[in-house]
């Protein structure tokens, strides 16, 4: 995980309003590079940027960027390594 960026506020190139509100509960998660992800074609031709997709059924469950991407609470994450929660099941340990 990592610390809530400051919102809309840091998106004012697409800033809706004034606010600069933080937004919402992150939508994505930001993981560590995994072993199988080495398999991802565009990994494999050493492009910096691409779809993150399931080993087994293809299905894109998010993104990677090794120049870094923006989560939607404003926080800049380089690498990143990005799986939306929409597309994976999440099990948040008790704690």
């Amino acid at each position: 995980p990592h610390e809530k960026g400051e919102g809309q506020g840091a998106f004012r190139h697409h800033r809706r309003d004034s606010s600069g509100l933080a937004s919402e509960a992150c939508q994505s998660s930001f993981i560590e590079p995994m072993r199988w992800m080495r398999l991802l074609p565009r990994w494999n031709r050493g492009e910096p940027t691409g779809a993150v997709l399931c080993p087994r059924c293809s299905t894109r469950l998010g993104d990677y960027s090794w120049h870094g991407s923006q989560c939607n609470c404003g926080r800049w994450v380089a690498p990143a390594f990005q799986l939306r929660h929409a597309k994976v099941d999440l099990d948040r340990a008790q704690g």
